[in-house]
């Protein structure tokens, strides 16, 4: 019966590593966000303070354009101000490129960073397999003894792979989860910080 106790612990550390490769996976994903987040603020922050800036110096400019040209004519006080709204809105425009640029380089970063997580994990999995494998095929070659009751009941290499094959199927999902709750969590997070950054106030 001393293979048996061997494989029974082989499995048990394969199902303890796959466990640690899942936390291993959710740490660094929480660890990516948590840098990412801090990253945005203080950038939205920056760009939010340059952005108010150069608003009040164009107001300022066209304010006092508006008061020279509103004493002559009203008409050029009101071209004066079209001017005014125009400027600003290229500036706005212009902004808004720069974010939406900066918010796609981050997403394919961070997509290349699940994608490498996920290839990691793939990788684990089918040599920890193989290595099963060769175990069992060597097993297989020994010559066969009698099986006990509770071997019977459940045939040990039929309760391993269903076992491996739940394992995969869970962490398979676990990934897409945790890939899809980043995403959104990231995406609410571009856009409160886009609100804010666009807010003249």
């Amino acid at each position: 019966m001393a293979p048996k106790k061997r494989l029974d612990n082989n499995e048990e550390n394969i199902m303890d590593r796959i466990e640690a490769l899942e936390k291993s996976v959710e740490n660094r994903i929480k660890n990516l966000e948590n840098k990412m987040k801090g990253k945005y603020d203080e950038k939205i922050e920056e760009m939010k303070e340059k952005y108010n800036e150069k608003t009040e110096e164009i107001k300022r400019k066209y304010d006092n354009k508006l008061e020279e040209t509103e004493k002559k004519n009203e008409e050029r006080a009101r071209k004066a101000k079209e001017n005014m709204e125009e400027e600003i809105e290229k500036l706005k425009q212009r902004w808004e490129e720069i974010y939406k640029k900066k918010t796609e380089d981050n997403e394919i970063r961070y997509q290349r960073y699940m994608d490498e997580m996920e290839e990691r994990y793939l990788n684990t999995f089918r040599n920890l397999d193989e290595t099963r494998q060769t175990q069992l095929r060597e097993e297989n070659c020994r010559p066969q003894r009698q099986a006990t009751d509770s071997q019977k009941k459940l045939p040990y290499s039929t309760n391993y792979y269903g076992n491996m094959n739940t394992y995969s199927q869970r962490i398979q999902a676990k990934l897409q989860t945790m890939n899809a709750k980043s995403k959104l969590s990231l995406e609410s997070l571009f856009i409160k910080n886009r609100i804010l950054y666009l807010s003249p106030n």
